[in-house]
């Protein structure tokens, strides 16, 4: 049942779990640009703009983790409203249709009692932590999209020293910038 519940929503954990990453991403590079460009917008007077943009990035990174969060809560709290109401079903069953005594009832019912009361917490996890592990495959996708692109670009980012003439570079009076210039 968690199996086929946790299936069932699992287009909307995807969705739910992609808005998050993309709005903690964003809340990310506001910070950094607030860190890194601190002087800069105080020199520009930018304090006020940076401030509604990173009250406005947090807000939407909060809604986003409160929708995530509650979207994983949906499977489980299912499979308990499910493990409760199979047990009501269950002593309806014995009570009206099979007319059963006091003691097949109280049997019957205690030991699905036990059995659930070992059994759903196990499962209660183990939706928890399926629907979980789902909300981390923006954060996986884009960690193995960038070893991908390493793997690409390998020869580019590694310095390789052995293309120079004696192995090594070597530097005798300095080195001379042309051509390169800097502006905010």
């Amino acid at each position: 049942i968690g199996y086929t519940v946790t299936r069932l929503v699992r287009k909307y954990i995807d969705k739910c779990a992609k808005r998050n990453y993309e709005a903690e991403r964003k809340l990310y590079a506001t910070q950094q640009t607030a860190v890194h460009g601190l002087k800069e917008m105080r020199i520009y007077g930018r304090e006020a703009s940076l401030h509604l943009s990173y009250s406005t990035d947090i807000n939407a990174a909060k809604k986003a983790k409160q929708r995530q969060l509650t979207v994983i809560k949906l499977p489980v709290s299912f499979l308990e409203v499910v493990g409760f109401s199979t047990l009501v079903a269950v002593m309806c069953y014995l009570v009206f249709i099979q007319n059963a005594g006091m003691a097949k009832i109280s049997g019957i019912m205690g030991f699905m009692a036990a059995a659930a009361w070992r059994a759903l917490p196990v499962a209660n996890r183990t939706v928890e932590n399926l629907t979980s592990v789902r909300t981390q495959l923006p954060y996986i996708d884009k960690v193995a999209e960038l070893i991908d692109k390493e793997k690409e670009l390998a020869d580019e980012l590694t310095p390789c020293f052995e293309k120079y003439e004696g192995g090594q570079l070597s530097f005798k009076d300095g080195i001379k910038l042309e051509g390169v210039s800097f502006r905010y």
